[in-house]
């Protein structure tokens, strides 16, 4: 395949879930879980943002993984050479899998919105639960 197409539903979901409970109050006792989730949200961004870059050819590898560093909260991944060279080598055999984790993210958010927009306009209770389980 050229393009993995089930990447955007697995690491799209797996990081929206990461929020969408969040924010629903699962960690509303840990915040240093809270920031962790946004913490990795801002690194899948930082990692997708530098593999699209050096997908266009635009940027060489190790500077996809400056951006990957650079944009990484709390320095997380300056100390971690090896790891951000795996991970813009990974991205860069698959297309689009980098990005994936947000865009994918973003589909599911954006579908929760029609969802709740039709529980909205008939009337019905939005739960969660019924979005995720429907």
């Amino acid at each position: 395949m050229l393009y993995n197409i089930f990447d955007s539903r697995n690491e799209g979901t797996a990081t929206a879930v990461e929020e969408l409970f969040m924010q629903a109050g699962l960690y509303d006792d840990s915040p240093r879980t809270r920031e962790i989730v946004y913490i990795m949200i801002a690194q899948r961004a930082a990692r997708g943002l530098g593999s699209l870059y050096a997908q266009a050819n635009e940027m060489t590898m190790e500077e996809a993984g400056g951006i990957h560093s650079e944009y990484t909260p709390r320095g997380w991944m300056k100390t971690e050479k090896e790891l951000r060279i795996f991970e813009q080598h990974l991205y860069l055999r698959q297309p689009g899998y980098g990005t994936s984790y947000i865009t994918g993210k973003y589909l599911l958010e954006n579908t929760l919105a029609q969802f709740a927009r039709k529980q909205e306009v008939t009337g019905e209770p939005f739960q969660l639960k019924d979005f995720l389980t429907g």
